[in-house]
């Protein structure tokens, strides 16, 4: 989406969060229908957010904390010895 009217025009990717943007202009406006907001409200009827963009965070936050503890070089001799000790 585009930053709309009374904005700077700059192209605004949402990948997660709310509709609620605040470009790097300053001009705030939803990203579903492209409305200005008008003191922090909404000045539309279109949802604050998409249940699936927060999860997506929520998400990529779960996979960043495993990507950190699998590149953890004690994660993997803890792995180890948990094998051994099970015996598989």
């Amino acid at each position: 989406a585009a930053a709309g009217e009374g904005g700077c025009g700059a192209m605004i990717e949402l990948e997660t969060g709310c509709n609620h943007i605040t470009c790097t202009c300053g001009y705030e406006f939803c990203y579903v229908c492209g409305i200005k907001w008008t003191a922090g409200q909404a000045n539309c009827e279109c949802p604050v957010w998409a249940e699936e963009n927060l999860m997506t965070e929520l998400e990529r936050e779960r996979a960043d904390r495993q990507d950190r503890r699998m590149m953890d070089p004690r994660y993997k001799t803890r792995l180890c010895r948990k094998f051994q000790r099970h015996g598989t």
